[in-house]
């Protein structure tokens, strides 16, 4: 399971304004900017740090994916991209987005529940001890090829303006801009 927190602290966002009503209207439009900053960090992601593989076929049958550039993910199946974007893959929703509100915090979780997610965001090393029972010892290295960290720090300023934008939005609603 891969997860980037997106975290804002309510009570430094309402310095000035006290009261728990404020609070609780203020922290309602701030969870709907969270929710409109994960769909920008999802976009980002798929659009920015994933590329579709390219199958190429050997003489002897398998397949064989050409490789694209290093920094890019291979999308072979679209179950990661569309996990990241919110969409379901074969009927299944395998996508996570939360949002949690605490009593000082609004809390955004972001990530994805394909099985795999993890291995392409940080990468793996493994050692086989006893591979295909013949006691070779095999190691894998898989290295990262991360997407969400990235495309969090790339669409930063925008995940801001959303973010201020819906604050702005709640503050008119409420008579105070």
């Amino acid at each position: 399971m891969t997860d980037i927190y997106l975290e804002i602290d309510v009570d430094r966002a309402i310095q000035q304004l006290t009261g728990p009503q404020f609070r609780n209207i203020l922290a309602k439009y701030l969870q709907a900017g969270i929710v409109e900053a994960m769909d920008i960090i999802g976009q980002t992601a798929v659009s920015d740090f994933m590329r579709l593989g390219q199958v190429e076929w050997r003489n002897k049958g398998g397949p064989v994916v050409a490789r694209t550039q290093r920094r890019y993910l291979n999308i072979m199946t679209s179950r990661l991209s569309r996990s990241i974007l919110g969409v379901p893959y074969q009927g299944q929703w395998e996508y996570i987005r939360d949002v949690k509100k605490r009593r000082n915090e609004v809390i955004g979780i972001m990530g994805s529940r394909v099985p795999y997610a993890a291995v392409h965001e940080f990468g793996i090393r493994f050692v086989h001890r006893n591979l295909y029972g013949r006691g070779i010892r095999a190691v894998i290295n898989i290295p990262p090829r991360p997407y969400l960290k990235p495309a969090m720090q790339k669409s930063r300023k925008k995940v801001e303006r959303a973010i201020r934008r819906r604050l702005v939005i709640g503050l008119e609603k409420m008579g105070l801009k």
